[in-house]
């Protein structure tokens, strides 16, 4: 009997622990993560204006339309990273350095193969994609060239980024985000430098790629350094490669499904709008990457400890974990939503001049496929730790097939704005289906709590549009733009909270927040 307390006093001791550690780490991944984003944020602005100042709108458009082809190339990758992650939390966790050995020599294997198959497909694509474009007055042969600088650059990213992974996995994510910021602040100057100078995208194409490999060579050294043990000559038994090979089928489809959700608006806009539009579009795209890399951060920092939540913890803590983090998205989403529909226009106007400002209501249904993408990370979350990726991709294509209909049809009928439509009814179908295969299929429990909490989120959005369109939005403040901007910002912060604390007031999530700032004071 007293073994059996002691047994039970260090097991409680040990989930303590755990529970501490995840918390530290998460934290600590958070932090640094924010500080490369505010380092990234500002080169990245940087950067942008000098490619508008010396390259103009069309360079622009070539920019977003490659970036989101060669999205898709990067489904070649087929969720290896993500299957062989999942993998890796378990023989973490318990300090398996063979499992682990494995593991990553089968990851390297992969991602070796997957780089030469993206070269291939992409040199094959490349003869073709001049068809995409419109409007646009370059020879074919500069927009080849273009493109298979965007090829080599993603390539080249898959050589080195596997052992990447393995830091992700060991809740290291901070250092990543550290020394790709550090190397990235360097080679900014290199590229302004560049553009003032030569003029010239293709010179700027190749100083990325440099860069891009740079930053995998440090951390692959240090990953070497700081993994020892790692043998890549190591190979798993054949049941247990059936495992991770049947996941990866499984989150393949889960990632054809988000690019096709995520990555096909540029090229959508290009041949059924016009190519210059995407140039117009990638200028919000860019202030929307600012939140969704600060989001990125954020959740790269949780991943792991929510892994380890995942196999460490009931489904009760789940649960409430989930509704947790999905508040605290919120409200970042909500106060970006709310400054983005305030001030961008003034934010546009001072940065790049008035011909760059977009229509209103392109602006604010582009702002709202922004906050349904934050708010619902810690969903995504959940899923993609639970291993459900045999039913999530079935809930991937029919989103797809929405997506790809009603944009379609709309998109020739009103332009961009139906483009965006098609994007905002394929997340919500997937919001509604994925919550419902994670509650019942890992927290074995009914979903209704969760869809009145989804309710309550998009009817304080409505609240915060209407708001903003009829009150803010119009409103002339000052005949100075700078005043103008930073007026209505610091009214934009307010607005979010007013119309987002009404209907969770008394609620555990905020309790959770006013507890967090408390020991954070």
């Amino acid at each position: 009997m007293h073994r059996h307390m002691v047994a039970v006093h260090i097991f409680s001791k040990t989930i303590e622990m755990n529970k501490e550690s995840r918390t530290k780490n998460s934290i600590r991944n958070i932090l640094f993560g924010l500080l490369s984003t505010a380092i990234n944020v500002a080169v990245s602005f940087v950067v942008r204006t000098a490619l508008v100042k010396s390259l103009g709108i069309e360079n622009l458009s070539l920019n977003g339309l490659f970036n989101e082809i060669i999205s898709m190339l990067s489904l070649v990758e087929m969720g290896t990273g993500m299957a062989i992650i999942y993998s890796l939390y378990k023989p973490i966790s318990e300090n398996d350095e063979k499992k682990i050995s494995q593991l990553m020599g089968l990851y390297r294997k992969a991602y070796h193969t997957i780089a030469i198959a993206i070269f291939i497909i992409g040199t094959a694509i490349m003869p073709f994609v001049h068809l995409l474009i419109n409007e646009v007055d370059f020879s074919v042969s500069y927009i080849r060239i273009v493109f298979m600088l965007f090829v080599t650059m993603t390539a080249s990213t898959y050589l080195f980024s596997f052992k990447i992974s393995l830091l992700n996995a060991d809740q290291k994510q901070y250092l990543v985000s550290l020394i790709t910021a550090l190397v990235h602040l360097i080679f900014v100057l290199i590229f302004v430098a560049a553009l003032l100078v030569f003029k010239n995208f293709i010179i700027y194409l190749v100083l990325l790629i440099v860069e891009s490999v740079v930053t995998n060579l440090i951390l692959s050294v240090y990953v070497d350094r700081k993994y020892p043990f790692v043998d890549y000559r190591e190979k798993l038994e054949e049941s247990e490669r059936k495992e991770v090979f049947t996941n990866i089928k499984n989150i393949f489809w889960k990632r054809v499904s988000g690019v096709i959700t995520n990555s096909t608006d540029n090229i959508l806009i290009s041949v059924l709008v016009g190519t210059i539009q995407v140039g117009f579009y990638s200028n919000y795209a860019l202030i929307y990457r600012v939140f969704r890399t600060l989001i990125s951060k954020v959740t790269g920092g949780v991943a792991a400890s929510i892994g380890n939540l995942s196999v460490t913890s009931d489904s009760k803590h789940n649960i409430e974990v989930l509704k947790r983090l999905t508040f605290i998205y919120y409200l970042f989403g909500m106060i970006a939503a709310s400054g983005l529909m305030c001030v961008s226009e003034s934010f546009v106007t001072i940065w790049l001049g008035e011909k760059y400002v977009m229509i209103d209501p392109a602006v604010y249904i582009s702002v709202f496929i922004l906050f349904l993408d934050i708010s619902a990370k810690p969903l995504w979350q959940f899923l993609e730790v639970s291993g459900l990726f045999r039913m999530d991709k079935y809930i991937g294509l029919l989103g797809n097939i929405v997506n790809m209909v009603i944009s379609v049809i709309l998109g020739i009928r009103i332009g961009i704005i139906g483009i965006f439509i098609g994007t905002i009814c394929a997340k919500f179908i997937e919001i509604v289906l994925k919550t419902f295969i994670l509650y019942r299929n890992k927290f074995e429990t009914n979903a209704l709590s969760f869809y009145v909490f989804w309710l309550r989120i998009l009817i304080s959005y409505c609240a915060l549009t209407i708001i903003s369109y009829f009150a803010i939005r119009p409103w002339k403040v000052s005949e100075h733009l700078i005043v103008e901007f930073l007026v209505k910002g610091s009214i934009s912060v307010c607005l979010a909270l007013v119309t987002a604390v009404p209907l969770f007031i008394g609620g555990d999530e905020m309790k959770y927040c006013f507890k967090l700032l408390k020991h954070r004071g």
